[in-house]
């Protein structure tokens, strides 16, 4: 069974030493964003995944070491950590991915539901003439963010640098069935989407959306057939948890069971995760 840990957090709030913890390097890059925004979103983050990979590692947060920008790199006390770490961030929340470094790689991706962003332009830069196909039959917002998203997760857990052309990837929802796993080929990942709903996010227009969608993929191991049938079994191995960082107590890690996610794509209503039970 592997286990994927979501931890949902806010990322435009104000802490007390943003800086606290941080390397040289880190601060050098946080100084650089001239957005305000973009300072605390880089900051929070930062704060949030430290304290986050503490509880896993049984460590102080500052004995974490985190690479300044790309592929996140972290360390403890200048070991590997024992834990893999996936992040993605923006429209005012944030996610942190964890699972233990095994050998199956995950990666994690969330997007706000745009429609200015979902252009014919951008959509031939990103999607195979495959996938457009697919698209113009069910055109829908979520449905091209779903696709977008499961690649965006796909290329993190892959870890590569330079990052591939999403073009290489090709995504196959057709097939979910009844667990709702996707694939992405030619890489056998598979991927979960979960839809999120709450007035937490803005789009590119200052407005509030619909729906935040979350995918979450992973790249299996190479004892893992690549037949359908066997990815599909192996898939139902995965596990996912949602959580609610609770911000209130800098230097304390609170979190929230949202519930069990895997099996299907699931409606959360994440206002409802701020109220004290």
């Amino acid at each position: 069974m592997t286990e994927i840990k979501l931890y949902f957090y806010a990322t435009e709030i104000q802490i007390e030493d943003p800086e606290r913890w941080m390397s040289e390097e880190e601060k050098q890059r946080r100084r650089r964003y001239r957005d305000e925004k973009k300072q605390c979103e880089y900051s929070v983050t930062r704060r949030v995944g430290r304290e986050i990979l503490a509880v896993h590692e049984g460590c102080q947060p500052e004995e974490i070491s985190w690479s300044a920008q790309g592929i996140p790199q972290v360390s403890v006390r200048g070991r590997a950590c024992q834990h893999q770490m996936s992040v993605s961030h923006g429209h005012g929340i944030g996610v942190i991915a964890v699972k233990f470094a095994d050998r199956i790689r995950m990666g994690v991706d969330l997007e706000i539901v745009d429609r200015v962003k979902k252009s014919r332009a951008w959509m031939a830069l990103v999607f195979t003439e495959s996938e457009l196909l697919e698209l113009r039959e069910n055109a829908s917002d979520e449905v091209v963010f779903r696709y977008w998203t499961l690649k965006e997760a796909t290329l993190k857990a892959l870890r590569e640098d330079p990052v591939r052309d999403p073009l290489t990837l090709e995504v196959d929802v057709r097939n979910a069935g009844i667990q709702n796993y996707a694939r992405v080929s030619p890489v056998e990942g598979v991927g979960w989407t979960f839809r999120i709903m709450g007035g937490l996010c803005r789009d590119s227009v200052g407005k509030k959306p619909d729906a935040l969608l979350v995918s979450v993929v992973v790249l299996p191991g190479d004892n893992v057939l690549s037949d359908p049938i066997q990815t599909g079994m192996w898939a139902e191995d995965v596990r996912i948890r949602g959580f609610w960082w609770n911000p209130d107590e800098i230097g304390h890690l609170q979190v929230h069971d949202l519930e069990e996610l895997s099996g299907r794509l699931l409606k959360i209503d994440i206002e409802s995760v701020f109220k004290r039970p």
